[in-house]
């Protein structure tokens, strides 16, 4: 199996609008952050609940409670993928 190491802490995180997250929304932010990780290497297909759980040493109810299903984990880590894109490519591109 792949090692992911699991992602620092984000509790120092904040959106774009500057304002602390929550800690619900820590927690989901470092599990999209150790799936996007995962994803770079197994691939949108090989994330599943299970391993995301057990990089963040966390139980799989915990990791589906922020998701609901594996497709929305999927779903958040192309969007933050998308997000991370834009912020650190495209807009430097412009830019110039």
């Amino acid at each position: 199996m792949t090692t992911v190491r699991r992602p620092r802490s984000v509790a120092s995180a904040t959106p774009a609008a500057g304002k602390p997250l929550h800690k619900g929304q820590q927690t989901k932010a470092a599990i999209v952050d150790a799936a996007l990780a995962l994803a770079s290497q197994v691939g949108l297909e090989g994330l599943s609940i299970g391993a995301i759980a057990e990089i963040m040493q966390m139980s799989k109810s915990g990791v589906f409670a922020h998701f609901g299903s594996r497709e929305e984990l999927q779903i958040s880590v192309v969007n933050e993928y998308h997000q991370r894109f834009e912020q650190e490519v495209f807009q430097p591109v412009l830019a110039l």
